[in-house]
């Protein structure tokens, strides 16, 4: 068991540095760096930090909390691990063949955001989350995060306005994805783009419910 423990912090130590890093890269590389915030990659990536330094001091302080707590813990640990995962799939296999043609573009605040902090929170929850509280229900949970984001995304697309994104050869657009611009890809397409991601999402979240429960690490 402290040996468990001590991988565990580890891993979360890990994360946290890495997942720091791609934040600087990301500062460092754009000069407005306030509009990467609305990036769902972005915004995912911090909720892994921010949740793996509270698990690692829930860990070393040896935190303990009722069972109503535990068990929320544990749902959003949850729900942070599939979208992470989501956001290094949709990001591979929609986004940057859409935009790129070459790995030499990737990046490293590409590599870090869509591959290492992905890997490494899906391991970490895979070997070392409590799973005994998710049900088939908790899978829905899941979906909360990306819907979230849209209401935040066309409410500022549709109230405030201004066009601060752009992409290769895209101008600028009133949203951070190609895949949520209405004004280029019309909104049936958009409608489209959307279910397979909220069905991806299910998907993946049914997956690593049944999975992670027959993992475990003595």
């Amino acid at each position: 068991m402290k040996n468990k423990i001590i991988i565990s912090n580890l891993m979360k130590i890990l994360i946290i540095i890495i997942g720091l890093w791609g934040i600087y890269e990301s500062i460092t590389k754009f000069p407005n760096s306030t509009v990467k915030l609305y990036f769902y990659t972005t915004l995912t990536n911090i909720a892994c930090i921010i949740f793996s330094i509270f698990y690692l001091y829930k860990n070393i302080n040896k935190k303990t909390y009722n069972v109503n707590k535990e068990r929320i813990i544990n749902i959003i640990y949850y729900i942070i691990t599939v979208s992470i995962f989501i956001v290094s799939l949709t990001y591979n296999l929609i986004i940057f063949p859409n935009y790129h043609t070459s790995l030499i573009n990737y990046g490293m605040e590409n590599f870090i955001f869509h591959l290492i902090v992905p890997i490494l929170f899906v391991c970490d929850w895979l070997i070392f989350a409590k799973k005994d509280s998710l049900n088939i229900k908790s899978i829905y949970y899941c979906l909360i995060p990306f819907i979230a984001y849209l209401i935040g995304i066309y409410f500022r697309a549709f109230f405030i306005g201004t066009k601060i994104f752009s992409g290769p050869n895209s101008g600028n657009s009133l949203y951070p994805y190609f895949f949520l611009d209405i004004d280029k890809l019309g909104l049936s397409n958009v409608i489209i783009y959307i279910f397979i991601i909220l069905i991806l999402i299910l998907i993946l979240g049914y997956i690593l419910e049944k999975f992670g429960k027959k993992i475990k690490l003595n």
